[in-house]
């Protein structure tokens, strides 16, 4: 699919989606508990529906209802043998159903996208390996899966994926044995695992964390379930649309906490300490145009920030700098080579600092009517959107349909905003 959009200012109200990262943890503790769960969700993305299809094929029951989902638990007594386990292109799902399919002692193949399975993996294969699975790759996008996982001392890193350790906290309930993950080095992304941590707390299984030796220890409380659960609006998916606030007449995105854990609700602050005009309530913000300044900012903690980040940049007189890019190369794409191509495809002048591991973008100039790829990714496709509101004509976006894996609502929401596009099929 390629959507073609025709230059015009975003501005108004619109309500933000349900968080994905909420969502995906939440169902995953729903269907562990000991009994039905109502789970709100507004949207149901394709990382999203993968966790789902994962969970009901392992035999949970996840209807569709008005509100999202209710979640019927995994059955108590199953043999788990030959499982069929497609993530599809979601790391997410892949990461917290590895230990999930160890805990149920499941005889499973596991297998998604060439690109997941090329995603890291490695460190919580390790782990999970030493503690009693079985974990062979037998093709290049598929996992031969078998062995009960045994609870007690985990170690991993904490500067590749914060999914590796949320996927472990979330599964160690359900071990026999009380769990503790030592974390190696700097934690990256560590709001992440916060998010988890208070997902398993409403779910009745707090998480403690103790700084003095980097560890996370859980009991081995079983999941209770709240009966509902409601979860926050995605300020990742938010991010475009403030942004689109600060280079035009203002937007206000609704439904969002702002006292949340998410670490994308820094696209506030960054919005604040570039000159926008940022107000906060307690459940909305929004954000209006004002005399913005460079950006210059680490993106380490907020990678999914990182494109929209780079389109706003090109709008800024002077120079804006990304700085701490490497971890972007292992998203849905190399978002440090998408990036710059589509940088390069609008003619926003960048240099790509390899050595000191930066980007520089050389922003002020209007962005050029172009056809531009998505690579695949659907924050590339957001990025492409927000360079294209005020180009010098027309923008095609190909393969535009990566945004459903995030964010199928997004078009729809543009479109409400004010932005004028069009749908042709590739």
């Amino acid at each position: 699919m390629d959507i073609v959009i025709t230059p015009h200012t975003l501005s108004g109200t619109v309500p933000s989606v349900s968080s994905k990262s909420f969502v995906h943890r939440s169902l995953l503790c729903a269907a562990c508990a000991e009994r039905a769960t109502n789970i709100t969700c507004s949207q149901i993305s394709e990382d999203i529906q993968a966790t789902v299809e994962c969970l009901k094929s392992l035999g949970a029951t996840v209807a569709k209802t008005k509100q999202g989902f209710r979640v019927t638990p995994l059955p108590k007594q199953k043999n788990y043998s030959d499982e069929q386990i497609n993530c599809k292109d979601s790391g997410t799902t892949l990461r917290f159903m590895l230990p999930l399919l160890g805990s149920l002692g499941a005889t499973a193949t596991i297998y998604g996208s060439n690109r997941l399975l090329s995603r890291p993996l490695e460190p919580l294969v390790a782990q999970l390996t030493q503690h009693g699975m079985s974990i062979i790759r037998v093709s290049e996008n598929k996992l031969q899966v078998s062995g009960q996982l045994i609870g007690g001392k985990f170690s991993l890193p904490g500067n590749i994926s914060s999914q590796f350790i949320s996927g472990l906290l979330l599964t160690a309930p359900l071990l026999k044995q009380q769990t503790s993950i030592k974390i190696e080095g700097k934690i990256s992304s560590q709001n992440y695992i916060h998010i988890t941590q208070q997902v398993m707390k409403n779910f009745s299984c707090p998480v403690t964390f103790s700084s003095n030796n980097s560890t996370y220890n859980v009991n081995t409380t079983p999941y209770k379930s709240p009966g509902v659960y409601t979860n926050e609006g995605d300020w990742s998916n938010a991010a475009p649309w403030l942004i689109a606030g600060a280079l035009g007449s203002g937007v206000k995105v609704i439904n969002l906490t702002t006292q949340s854990v998410q670490p994308d609700r820094s696209i506030l602050a960054a919005l604040s300490m570039i000159g926008a005009r940022v107000s906060r309530q307690s459940d909305s913000a929004t954000v209006k145009m004002e005399h913005l300044r460079p950006i210059s900012l680490s993106v380490d903690e907020i990678c999914d920030l990182a494109p929209a980040l780079a389109a706003l940049a090109a709008y800024i007189p002077g120079t804006s700098t990304l700085s701490n890019i490497d971890r972007l190369h292992f998203k849905e794409s190399d978002r440090v080579e998408s990036i710059c191509q589509t940088l390069h495809a609008f003619n926003v002048a960048f240099i790509l600092d390899k050595s000191q591991n930066k980007l520089l973008i050389h922003g002020g100039k209007q962005p050029e009517s172009c056809t531009v790829d998505s690579f695949n990714d659907h924050r590339i496709v957001m990025m492409a959107a927000l360079l294209a509101i005020y180009a010098t004509g027309t923008v095609t976006i190909t393969h535009a349909e990566a945004i459903n894996k995030s964010y199928p609502l997004f078009f729809e929401h543009f479109s409400h905003l004010g932005g004028t596009y069009d749908t042709r099929k590739a």
